[in-house]
């Protein structure tokens, strides 16, 4: 008999969307992040916002080869939703939800690497 998924206590459900990352002197890195299917503090799936001014300093993302890496929140600079997923979420949050709940692509930058609350430009 197969379990469900969800039956698994110690699995977390998450969904992948690839982002474009850059460190401080390095190129800009193509990964897949790991995002919650909820959001602790709205309505809908996590964003890449919420994860990056989230606790966790280090961040687990699989790179372009496939190898599972993790990146120190902290020391990225930028940010940028590179997934069709993002926009097409917009659009259909545009007609399900009001305004200021709206998904967008998402395009962040942060000015120090300190801890820094980043937001959707």
């Amino acid at each position: 008999m197969q379990q469900h998924p969800m039956a698994d206590p110690y699995s977390v459900p998450k969904r992948e969307s690839t982002a474009r990352i850059t460190l401080p002197g390095m190129s800009p890195l193509t990964v897949t992040i790991f995002l919650g299917v909820s959001a602790a503090r709205h309505s809908g799936y996590e964003r890449l916002s919420d994860l990056f001014n989230g606790p966790l300093r280090f961040l687990p993302a699989r790179d372009a080869s496939g190898r599972m890496v993790f990146i120190q929140r902290d020391a990225v600079m930028v940010v940028s939703s590179v997934g069709v997923d993002e926009a097409s979420k917009a659009s259909e949050a545009a007609r399900t939800e009001g305004p200021d709940d709206q998904e967008t692509p998402e395009d962040l930058v942060v000015e120090a690497t300190t801890r820094t609350s980043v937001e959707v430009i």
